[in-house]
């Protein structure tokens, strides 16, 4: 399920712009399936980054709004609609469904990327202790071993 409500009308119009025409009920689909997914959210042409005299901000098209600053993660939670994170506030207009499904995309990627990442960190954290375990074990056997034995005869 998505944040954002979309007609038919959105998505025969975005069929026609990527399609040339409307030719079933699965416009939607088949559009969002024809645009690129996006590899930074600022690669999108409905978020404009720029700089004016008070610095950098970015501008949001589906909704008009700008905001100070460039925060590809706030961008991200703005068009998404994700309340309550980045101090950022939701975009207030209905998001063609072409482009809610390349900003789901986005934000699923770089999420499975992080869970991945920490995956990554716990299995070389086990490596690591197993690995001084294995050292130490050997160090106690050879420490053993040498107060075991006894001392070199002086003849």
């Amino acid at each position: 399920s998505s944040n954002v409500a979309h007609s038919n009308d959105d998505c025969a119009e975005a069929s026609m712009s990527a399609a040339g025409s409307v030719d079933n009920g699965d416009a939607c689909l088949s559009t969002a399936a024809s645009m690129p997914p996006l590899m930074r959210i600022c690669d999108c042409a409905k978020l404009v980054r720029s700089v004016n005299s008070k610095g950098p901000f970015w501008e949001c098209k589906h909704c008009n709004n700008i905001y100070e600053g460039i925060n590809a993660s706030k961008t991200l939670c703005h068009v998404l609609k994700i309340k309550g994170t980045q101090n950022v506030a939701a975009c207030k207009e209905d998001i063609p469904v072409m482009y809610l499904h390349c900003y789901e995309d986005l934000y699923s990627r770089q999420h499975r990327g992080k869970e991945a990442k920490a995956e990554e960190i716990v299995a070389r954290s086990n490596m690591t202790a197993a690995r001084q375990d294995k050292n130490c074990c050997i160090f106690k056997a050879t420490v053993q071993e040498f107060t075991q034995s006894p001392p070199p005869s002086n003849n």
